[in-house]
């Protein structure tokens, strides 16, 4: 779904950044509590970090390429609006790069930002074998790249490179919701069942987790649970997304009247996601009214229009001719 939470800092990374790209002990200790804070999925206070230390050293990269990571994952991880975000980052990147060719951090945001902003697959590819080429520990690299083979229909590549994620860091939350995420996707929903519960035992407040357990709820129609899973998931720092499942889920148990108050404070709070929007009409057999929002989901660049491709969610509109010319604009048809 997201890498809403954490990149770590290999130790090859560590010591590059230390010895290479800044004299400044200070820009270095702010870069460090830049990376500290996105790893606790606190992107507000990351930025703060990665700006002071630009500020300190502009000529110091890494801290241009955590601000320009941070930045791409807002829309994600806070629900807002793509384009700002996205824009700045990719020319942060870019003055991280006018820098230092050879940073791979840079690289794997360039990687992040053709997949979920550009829905440029190929560019992104490169980006992301460009960044493990450089350092092949890059934890933010191995996901994105495992990220963009599981929702381009790459199945058995995108498990075995979150594997490698969470070999080297076996309590990743993320890198376990995602291998989750992709053994479903993969039609495998027992392994991933199995996967979600390791997860859980070890991050038990983790949103995305619980929203995945949603979804495998839902594949069951065990809608109660569902839904119960995906409030927790709000609850636990979810927004618009356990929020449109959940109305989703209402729909599907028969309770129409609680999915319609979802889709209205949907509409209402105006900044909700149009992917968000459709998914709570789809619940409620409005196929038109899901497909005009999936079309504005693609005019406003919704970051979460990369899965339209590989959700099962989504399989009611497949024999529709808009939704086939939808995945074509996309280049997500199989």
């Amino acid at each position: 779904m997201t890498r809403a939470l954490a990149v770590r800092l290999s130790a090859q990374e560590e010591q590059r950044v230390a010895t290479r790209h800044t004299g400044d002990p200070a820009a270095y200790e702010l870069y460090l509590r830049g990376r500290f804070f996105i790893s606790l999925a606190q992107p507000r206070n990351a930025i703060e970090m990665f700006e002071q230390a630009a500020r300190l050293d502009p000529g110091f990269a890494p801290a241009h390429a955590g601000l320009a990571d941070t930045l791409s994952r807002l829309p994600i991880a806070t629900n807002g609006p793509s384009s700002e975000a996205m824009h700045r980052a990719r020319t942060l990147a870019q003055t991280a790069l006018d820098i230092d060719s050879e940073l791979g951090d840079a690289h794997a945001v360039l990687g992040w930002i053709g997949f979920y902003y550009d829905w440029d697959w190929a560019a992104s590819e490169r980006h992301y074998l460009r960044a493990l080429a450089i350092d092949s520990a890059s934890f933010s690299a191995r996901l994105g790249y495992a990220h963009l083979l599981s929702n381009t229909h790459r199945p058995d590549e995108a498990i075995q490179h979150v594997e490698l994620a969470l070999a080297a860091d076996p309590l990743s939350p993320l890198a376990g919701s995602l291998r989750s995420q992709f053994l479903f996707y993969a039609g495998r929903p027992e392994e991933a069942h199995d996967q979600l519960q390791r997860t859980l035992e070890t991050s038990p407040a983790f949103w995305i987790a619980e929203v995945l357990l949603g979804r495998l709820h839902l594949e069951q129609r065990r809608y109660d649970a569902a839904a119960a899973a995906f409030s927790r998931a709000a609850d636990a720092g979810g927004v618009w997304t356990p929020r449109a499942l959940a109305g989703y889920a209402y729909a599907a148990a028969g309770d129409r009247e609680r999915a319609q108050r979802t889709l209205a404070e949907l509409i209402g709070a105006g900044s909700a996601p149009p992917y968000a929007v459709a998914t709570v009409h789809l619940g409620l057999d409005d196929r038109p009214q899901a497909l005009a929002w999936l079309e504005r989901g693609y005019d406003e660049k919704d970051v979460r229009m990369v899965f339209l491709g590989v959700d099962p969610l989504w399989a009611p509109l497949h024999p529709d001719p808009r939704f086939v010319d939808l995945l074509r604009r996309m280049n997500l048809a199989r």
